[in-house]
């Protein structure tokens, strides 16, 4: 299900709960953190009975150009009830943000130049500027390799 071409969709978020774990790292260090933190974090929220209320997303701010910088990575996982937590990680709620969006089927290998090369290509062809903030959200997830991973990538624009 690879999307290949067609405009490009522009959507509002919602307001969104969640317990994160964040860091500053490059490129490369992403998997590591993440195999990581995202079984923690799934373990914290039922040891505090906070309510899986949404599928994992990974907000990236002022991502570099290069893969050796480094930038903030926040993995959050949306709960029914934050307001209840008082644990290892924080609990916060990500603003709604304007986003372009695109939707991507596959292996991590080609997120990149599936995924993410076409959707900005767009954004800047429609003028658009980015926020410096861009979101995946991991609506399903079997293994780096696995085919059948379905990952929304939306990258928060400059309201017009």
């Amino acid at each position: 299900m690879h999307q290949q071409g067609g405009m490009m969709e522009i959507q509002q978020t919602d307001v969104t709960p969640v317990i994160f774990t964040s860091k500053q790292l490059c490129l490369r260090d992403i998997g590591v953190f993440a195999a990581e933190q995202t079984p923690l974090l799934f373990a914290e929220i039922a040891r505090h009975q906070l309510g899986i209320n949404g599928p994992c997303i990974f907000v990236y701010y002022q991502v570099p150009q290069d893969a050796q910088s480094l930038f903030t990575l926040d993995i959050c996982i949306p709960v029914s009830h934050p307001d209840a937590y008082a644990g290892d990680f924080a609990c916060k709620t990500l603003a709604p943000i304007v986003c372009a969006v695109r939707h991507y089927q596959g292996p991590l290998t080609d997120l990149f130049n599936v995924g993410y090369a076409p959707l900005i290509t767009e954004i800047q062809q429609s003028g658009r500027a980015f926020s410096g903030e861009s979101r995946e959200i991991y609506h399903l997830w079997e293994s780096p390799e696995s085919n059948n991973n379905q990952i929304e990538i939306q990258f928060g624009l400059i309201p017009n």
